[in-house]
């Protein structure tokens, strides 16, 4: 067997080493490809098995809603305790729901007494402990004009039925005594004056904050839709060619004057009477003490001041409670938390 000269030894180490060193590349890239399979098999969203499913009412993959507002604002809400307890819609499972709800909008629109002129059907539908039910729809377009015509399909739906419909409440101030809110063609012309910012109609109505003792007062402008509101609240309005600053209504601090406790008033109050000024078992205007200012006793926090000193530490305390509460901090309103009215086929 004839030997190798150095040359040849150098170049057969050197093509073996190349060889190893591709073959140590390619385990690594192979291995690499298996953590990265492995890595997309335990991120993939796991499916539930037929008992879950069933379990759970979910149908494929159980997964979180990326925005868990966007249902919400697509949804009205029909308060059904007026409803006979005899109508089949008080029974009705979310399929039925949906069903009742599409036949109704049908026969709006065959009988063209409303601004309904296409149908608009449920994109699903879902019972409330309490009785009443939600509807989803398929787009905020849908929402704007279920809402605005409800006198016409909701008795379709069933007698007695009601809906809910969000308000945007803004405080306009610098309003001049001289307008008046409770005026339909002044309340159009705040929209009128201001087509660039809020649309038409948008304003359902309006009414004096307090009764103006000056030239000028301050007057809650209930809107229809959050877009307004904001607008409203970012660029001002104006009225008669004076621009009025306006900010979102926010939570007044409620005292029961009662029982002196916060969170209600006296009207819904079961709590015993209480002093506001000695804390004793007895009404306010009955209390017998003589020397209020030696005598006074805070009930929220024993503090010798009245009960509704406002510059009491649980006044003060409850004050920042209020302030703190997502919507009171935020200046503006969300696309679909307003505050809510209850309305029987009406849209005000």
């Amino acid at each position: 067997m004839a030997r190798l000269s150095n040359s040849e030894n150098v170049a057969k180490i050197q093509a073996n080493a190349s060889a190893e060193s591709l073959r140590t590349s390619i385990i690594s890239e192979i291995h690499k490809a298996q953590d990265h399979i492995t890595n997309l098999i335990q991120s993939e969203p796991s499916k539930a098995t037929y008992a879950q499913a069933v379990k759970n009412n979910v149908r494929g993959h159980i997964t979180t809603c990326p925005d868990p507002d966007a249902a919400r604002r697509l949804q009205i809400t029909v308060k059904s305790s007026n409803i006979p307890s005899d109508r089949p819609l008080h029974i009705a499972d979310p399929f039925g729901i949906a069903l009742a709800f599409n036949k109704a909008i049908a026969e709006t629109v065959e009988a063209k007494d409303s601004n309904i002129i296409s149908p608009i059907t449920a994109r699903s539908a879902r019972r409330l402990k309490s009785g009443d039910f939600t509807i989803v729809l398929h787009s905020q377009n849908d929402v704007d004009t279920i809402r605005n015509n409800s006198k016409e399909w909701l008795p379709r739906l069933a007698p007695g039925a009601w809906t809910s419909i969000p308000k945007f409440d803004v405080v306009i101030n610098g309003v001049p005594t001289s307008f008046d809110p409770s005026s339909e063609t002044d309340v159009r012309k705040i929209e009128e004056n201001n087509t660039e910012i809020i649309l038409p109609y948008s304003i359902s109505r309006a009414r004096w904050m307090r009764h103006p003792k000056a030239n000028f007062g301050s007057i809650i402008a209930e809107f229809r839709d959050s877009q307004s509101a904001n607008q409203a609240i970012d660029n001002g309005l104006s009225l008669d060619h004076s621009l009025l600053s306006a900010h979102k209504l926010t939570e007044n601090l409620t005292q029961c004057y009662k029982c002196q406790q916060y969170g209600h008033i006296a009207k819904y109050c079961k709590n015993s009477e209480c002093c506001a000024l000695c804390a004793g078992n007895h009404a306010t205007k009955s209390c017998p003490s003589t020397d209020y200012h030696s005598q006074f006793c805070c009930t929220n926090c024993s503090g010798n001041h009245s009960s509704f000193d406002r510059s009491g530490p649980a006044r003060s305390a409850e004050r920042e409670k209020i302030d703190s509460r997502p919507a009171n901090s935020d200046p503006h309103f969300s696309p679909y938390l307003g505050s809510t009215t209850w309305s029987e086929g009406r849209c005000d």
